[in-house]
């Protein structure tokens, strides 16, 4: 069944548009719309960036080592007026459209129980598990427990 074909009941399957990258081991997703451009870290001022294990409060044991060379992935900011937020990630960096039917939500007790910031679901496409994440909500949510942490 394509992505788009009506279901039985005459709904639209649509699919996701993702780009995919590593943080270690770990396959991580975000929707495309959120995400404005990617490159690899090439100067010198790359070092003041987030990481992207820092952003999802993604533990060293998970992630493991860098899996690849980081790349530069420049996220969207969620409101009218939020700036841009550049994040290191592991590459490579991939466009990919999934169907619907390979997405799936967070079972309900490891929706409890997660402690990855913005994890909303896990993707299966030809390369393995995805981790996918609402990189808005992460972004919102480190922000508030930095200035939680400040105050």
């Amino acid at each position: 069944m394509s992505p788009d074909a009506p279901d039985a009941d005459g709904s639209v399957l649509a699919g996701l548009d993702l780009v995919l990258f590593r943080a270690g081991a770990v396959r991580i997703g975000v929707e495309a719309c959120r995400v404005r451009a990617s490159r690899p870290p090439a100067r010198l001022e790359d070092g003041a960036m987030m990481e992207i294990e820092g952003l999802l409060n993604l533990s060293p044991s998970l992630a493991g080592m860098p899996s690849g060379e980081r790349h530069v992935v420049m996220f969207k900011g969620a409101g009218p007026d939020d700036i841009d937020h550049a994040v290191r990630v592991d590459g490579p960096v991939e466009l990919v459209s999934l169907a619907s039917e390979r997405i799936y939500p967070l079972p309900p007790l490891l929706a409890a129980r997660v402690t990855l910031r913005g994890l909303r679901g896990l993707a299966l496409d030809d390369g393995g598990i995805a981790l996918l994440v609402d990189v808005g909500e992460a972004m919102a949510n480190g922000t508030d427990r930095t200035r939680a942490a400040e105050g």
